[in-house]
């Protein structure tokens, strides 16, 4: 593997984009040692990463059975987005002040969601937006927020909504515009409103899942 990221994040996406793709079916087990061996890492990055996965619920570890891959139910993301559009829409009024006319961060991370678009890439494009999202979290200076959203997984998150429906990725992208704008503008209650909706339209679409098609990206 490569060492332009954390061995534990490059193992998640590997196990990830398997999950997601096909490869490993519901009810398949994910043994430390056979990914381990196949990646060229020790077990420690694949047991962090393995343990991400049961975090988020796509996974689930039995003890003496190991690990097994968990079916993707929409109910989970039906549960998880109100919880997560809560979150925002209160970040989008506690950063509105600090990112008024400094919005060129979510803007360039708007740009790679196009480039994950245009290549079909679920999972640069789950980078870039939970990327976008970090920003504007981190933004409004409030621990207690921040670390309740990095317990969501956001960008394990992100990235099964991305395989489970088939609205276009580009649509997908500039839908993160009326936050920038709004945003850039200072103006906090159009920032949380705009937030909301924006998390709220990935759990409404999140109750028909259908399996889009993954590129794995470079390895």
């Amino acid at each position: 593997m490569t060492t332009r990221e954390p061995l534990r994040i490059q193992v998640r996406e590997d196990l990830l984009t398997r999950i997601l793709d096909g490869s490993y079916q519901p009810g398949d087990p994910i043994r430390e040692l056979e990914v381990a061996a196949r990646l060229g890492v020790s077990q420690s990055p694949v047991r962090e990463a393995l343990r991400e996965l049961v975090a988020a619920g796509l996974a689930e570890y039995t003890p003496n059975r190991g690990t097994r891959v968990r079916a993707i139910r929409a109910a989970d993301l039906e549960q998880y987005y109100p919880v997560r559009a809560a979150l925002e829409g209160l970040a989008g009024s506690l950063a509105a002040p600090a990112l008024a006319g400094s919005t060129a961060v979510l803007a360039d991370a708007i740009a790679q969601m196009n480039e994950g678009a245009r290549t079909t890439d679920l999972l640069l494009f789950a980078r870039a937006s939970t990327a976008f999202h970090r920003h504007i979290i981190e933004a409004t200076d409030n621990r207690v927020l921040a670390d309740a959203w990095n317990a969501l997984g956001v960008e394990i998150f992100t990235a099964v909504s991305l395989a489970t429906t088939d609205h276009p990725l580009e649509q997908l992208a500039d839908e993160h515009w009326p936050v920038v704008r709004a945003l850039d503008r200072g103006d906090a209650r159009a920032a949380s409103r705009e937030l909301r909706a924006h998390v709220a339209g990935y759990g409404s679409r999140a109750r028909t899942t259908r399996r889009r098609a993954v590129d794995p990206g470079p390895s």
